[in-house]
């Protein structure tokens, strides 16, 4: 590899240093640099409560070979193993199309001397891999199961130190996003779930301060992409995303559900301008694509071929293309309103202390198409609201696919029919 013109670490340190705030004490006659957490948060706050204008700015993804000819963002739930191997797979054809730089999420900026050092040299030096071997404990589930034999390979060859190899062959240099003092007070969970609620617009901020700092050197014509968590990908939980702050488009690529209890290989699914309800129903991500794999499959086909055609067949099968309809809209309402609060909430994961904070709300009558861009017909993804009784608290918004609302209407109407049937044997002849 060429070497290249960087710079200094002491350049960086600087840079770090004045996007967070942080403070010195002595112990033992031993220097610490902590974060200074109430003047980082004010920066936090101040820079992502700064209007977004790109967000939603981008004309819908027709076909999947379109991403490769702008920047993107790959969202990854970090236990999966298709993002990676969609990278490893992809990023010479990514390459060939003008990407000069792969932005990760669990990698330092301050520290970004040892991937630099590695892009030029091959060699990954004793700290960066002791902070890969961390990232790399994800993928800890795939070691055990009847299946590991299979998931436990799959993820060694497609892990995150694969995919800095693939980079590096590729000639795509790899920048690290988070900044160890902002990253060492987070409860970073092998897991896909956020154990603090300050992880998110955290590293968004040191994030999106140095993916500027690096963009703006590059050259006009030139093209980045960037590898982290669904929840740093599009606006959640009211914090922007890393989309809606660059104005560049976002896929999400997940492992096929339970792929490993399949004998074959599940087919490839690819959808556009969508959303995918998570935590059952209590939020979405929203997607320009949503790619679901079989780790055991190829990725190349997404980008190389029309999915029009080729998961025409797939979605056929396993999805309903019928518009919801005005009378199963109905039904369905019906049903979540029959339903008590409990049972409602239950439906949608919230947990026994959430239920009993929640025991004083009900369900509001109406359901809402969330794409808004779309005709109410061709809307995959609905919401709705349960308020409080007395509307001393925030409404909470949940999510329902259309196939669950038409579940939803199914039921409802078979509890007519049961109801009609008992009235009628109760009647007399």
């Amino acid at each position: 590899m060429t070497a290249m013109k960087y710079d200094s670490n002491e350049e960086r340190i600087k840079f770090c240093n004045e996007i967070v705030p942080t403070e010195r004490y002595s112990y033992r006659q031993k220097i610490f640099v902590t974060l200074n957490t109430q003047e980082f948060e004010a920066k936090v706050k101040s820079f992502l409560s700064t209007d977004t204008p790109f967000a939603g700015s981008k004309p819908p993804l027709q076909k999947a070979s379109e991403l490769f000819k702008e920047s993107f963002i790959i969202g990854e739930a970090h236990a999966d193993i298709s993002p990676k191997k969609f990278l490893i797979e992809n990023i010479k054809n990514m390459k060939e199309h003008g990407c000069e730089i792969l932005f990760m999420e669990h990698l330092f900026y301050d520290t970004q001397e040892e991937l630099d050092k590695f892009f030029e040299t091959g060699d990954i030096s004793d700290i960066l891999m002791q902070q890969l071997n961390a990232m790399n404990r994800h993928g800890t589930s795939h070691f055990y199961g009847p299946t590991r034999d299979i998931s436990a390979s799959l993820w060694n060859e497609h892990d995150y130190i694969a995919v800095l190899h693939a980079a590096r062959k590729a000639g795509v240099r790899i920048v690290g996003v988070d900044i160890s003092t902002v990253y060492e007070t987070q409860a970073i969970d092998i897991g896909s779930e956020q154990k603090t609620n300050t992880r998110i617009p955290y590293m968004n901020y040191t994030a999106a301060k140095i993916m500027q700092r690096e963009i703006s050197s590059l050259p006009p014509e030139k093209k980045w992409c960037g590898l982290m968590g669904n929840a740093h990908v599009s606006t959640f939980e009211d914090t922007p995303g890393i989309t809606d702050i660059f104005g560049v488009r976002s896929v999400y690529v997940f492992d096929q559900q339970n792929w490993k209890n399949s004998d074959t290989r599940c087919k490839k699914v690819a959808e556009f301008n969508t959303e995918s309800v998570i935590l059952g129903g209590r939020d979405i991500f929203k997607g320009e694509a949503i790619f679901k794999i079989d780790p055991r499959s190829s990725t190349t086909s997404l980008i190389n071929s029309n999915p029009a055609t080729r998961f025409r067949d797939f979605l056929d099968r396993n999805r309903s293309h019928k518009p919801l309809t005005t009378k199963q809209e109905n039904l369905a309402i019906q049903y979540l309103a029959s339903l008590k609060i409990d049972e409602l909430c239950k439906h949608f994961g919230f947990n026994d202390k959430e239920i009993q904070h929640l025991s004083s709300y009900h369900f509001v009558d109406k359901i809402t198409p969330v794409n808004l861009s779309k005709p109410k017909n061709e809307n995959d993804t609905f919401c709705f609201q349960i308020e409080e009784n007395h509307l001393r608290a925030k409404p909470y918004t949940l999510y329902v696919s259309k196939d669950k609302l038409i579940e939803f209407a199914a039921l409802q109407q078979l509890e007519m029919k049961q109801q009609k049937a008992h009235e009628h044997s109760f009647s007399p002849s």
